[in-house]
């Protein structure tokens, strides 16, 4: 390679370092250092200095995308923000003290009241996950009998689930190796399997939110004709209704106003969620429904 080549190559990676540096701080603002970020290659991590703890790695693609210092304030922010999620899973009943979070598939300390400290990811325990030995002492078989039990009730009155529930109220039970909703399973026994694909239990009393399972009850019925049903009981869950719902519908609105003239960033930092959340909600992955 020639000098001059050489100089050729260097200059141009000055110029994509600058326009790195530039985009990083348009998203990061000041929180930064990069003057250890001597090379740019998308396949590989960069050596970016966080102003608070210090020297980390990063690919640039995911630094572009809002990532930054695990253990920087951004990470606290969604550090709270899951915990809060677990609360609203499993309530008081974890001391969640020693977690510190990195991302969804890192495991994070938890301690049980009963059995102490255990690992687990924040993915699995957002999703019903918990003490594995509290999980052990209940039998799993015995919510699938309960069921089994029942499928022929001929009570007209609501058959109240009397087992685990999840967040919205609904039945929960073990079947096929995942956790899944009492009142799908309940239908299936009583109701055989849906003839096709999609559709979901859909209850004619209006009351699966309070763990109703009664097979009188339930049939199968498009989401549309369930979401009807819902709307008709005033059982609705959409929007902030929903117990996960990070937005609300102002907010909603506010984001497809200022979608085109803001970045995705600094819209993620004025609402208190991730990118993905708004970029959902532009594209109509989320919120759909709302005009």
């Amino acid at each position: 390679m020639t000098d001059c080549n050489s100089k050729v190559i260097t200059e141009a990676m000055q110029s994509r370092i600058k326009s790195f540096v530039k985009k990083a701080k348009i998203i990061h603002g000041g929180r930064y250092d990069y003057s250890l970020t001597t090379f740019i290659d998308s396949k590989y991590k960069v050596n970016i200095i966080c102003k608070k703890h210090g020297v980390f790695e990063q690919t640039i693609y995911r630094h572009l995308q809002g990532r930054g210092c695990s253990r920087c304030s951004g990470n606290i922010k969604f550090q709270d923000e899951m915990i809060a999620d677990f609360r609203r899973v499993h309530g008081d009943k974890y001391d969640y003290s020693q977690v510190v979070y990195v991302n969804a598939k890192t495991k994070i300390k938890i301690i049980c009241p009963l059995h102490g400290e255990f690992w687990q990811t924040p993915d699995n325990h957002k999703k019903y996950g918990g003490c594995y030995e509290c999980v052990g002492m209940s039998k799993i078989g015995v919510p699938l009998r309960w069921l089994e039990e029942n499928k022929y009730c001929n009570s007209d009155e609501c058959l109240i689930w009397p087992f685990s529930l999840f967040p919205d109220g609904y039945g929960q039970v073990r079947y096929k190796g995942r956790s899944q909703n009492a009142s799908r399973v309940m239908c299936i026994f009583s109701h055989g399997k849906p003839i096709y694909q999609g559709l979901e239990a859909a209850h004619s009393c209006g009351k699966g939110h309070l763990g109703c399972v009664n097979p009188k009850h339930l049939r199968w019925d498009t989401p549309k004709g369930n979401c009807l049903d819902k709307l008709e009981h005033g059982t609705d869950t959409r929007g902030e209704k929903n117990w996960n719902a990070k937005l609300t519908v102002d907010a909603v609105r506010e984001i497809r106003r200022a979608y085109s003239d803001a970045t995705k960033e600094s819209l993620a930092e004025k609402f208190g969620v991730h990118v993905t959340t708004i970029r959902d909600v532009f594209k109509g992955r989320s919120w759909a429904w709302l005009e």
